[in-house]
């Protein structure tokens, strides 16, 4: 799946700049009544993933539908992400590099 503009912190987006993110792996999973969710991705833009967390959590709670998600994504607005997810329980636990990339 490709995600382009909309999960992006707001700013003026310029044409110029690369915003395509290719995610490779997304899914939530609960362990102890605690969710988790991971994400994969040849790269992650600022904020990208604390935007895709609360507009998911947004889905959950019936503030947005599916149907509203896949629109936010067809039409990468990011005036449609409402809600960000706080930083304080985002870990970053792998960083995977190509094996050519220090030849």
């Amino acid at each position: 799946m490709k995600i382009l503009v909309p999960f992006v912190k707001k700013k003026k987006i310029n044409e110029k700049e690369n915003n395509i993110c290719k995610i490779y792996y997304a899914y939530w999973s609960v362990t102890d009544n605690i969710l988790c969710f991971t994400i994969e991705a040849n790269r992650f833009l600022r904020s990208m993933v604390r935007a895709i967390i609360g507009t998911l959590v947004d889905v959950g709670r019936n503030k947005i539908s599916i149907n509203e998600f896949v629109k936010i994504i067809e039409l990468k607005n990011a005036d449609f992400c409402k809600s960000i997810a706080p930083a304080c329980g985002l870990f970053l636990t792998k960083i995977l590099y190509p094996e050519d990339i220090f030849l």
